[in-house]
């Protein structure tokens, strides 16, 4: 089977599955580790890995944009989870039990130590309204909108 362009155009969903993948394109840089995650929000995809960062990509170009982690800033164990938030920022989720909150431009972000252990899952909704989920047996609301 060829591979097609990146588009959803004329194409539902269920029959985009029947069908296949729409690209067989390997996103470089990889992490080289275990990817856990994925958040896609328009033209973003971003990844979470056990090399403990998280890494954007832009689907319409298929080109890598940056890597959500450095000396200062990220996760200290595996990225379990992320979600984008409608201004273009990245909330993440890891085994270190940080949340952390990362800019929508620049490699930078605010880090939230709530929970008592490895956090599992997060999700944001439109209003961004942001909810985590720990093996600490708690769901904390997060407001996001700052």
């Amino acid at each position: 089977m060829k591979s097609k362009p990146f588009s959803y155009n004329n194409t539902s969903l269920v029959e985009q599955w029947k069908i296949g993948p729409i690209s067989d394109h390997v996103l470089e840089p990889g992490h080289g580790r275990g990817i856990f995650c994925l958040s896609i929000k328009g033209d973003s995809l971003v990844t979470g890995s056990a090399d403990h960062g998280l890494r954007e990509y832009k689907l319409n170009s298929l080109q890598y944009r940056r890597e959500l982690f450095n000396k200062k800033y990220g996760h200290h164990e595996w990225v379990t989870s992320c979600a984008h938030l409608t201004d273009g920022k990245i909330l993440s989720a890891g085994m270190d039990s940080a949340l952390c909150l990362w800019d929508s431009s620049i490699v930078k972000c605010d880090t939230i130590m709530s929970h008592k252990a490895s956090i599992s899952k997060v999700m944001v909704d439109d209003n961004n309204i942001g909810i985590s989920a720990s093996y600490d047996c708690t769901l904390m609301i997060w407001d996001l909108q700052m």
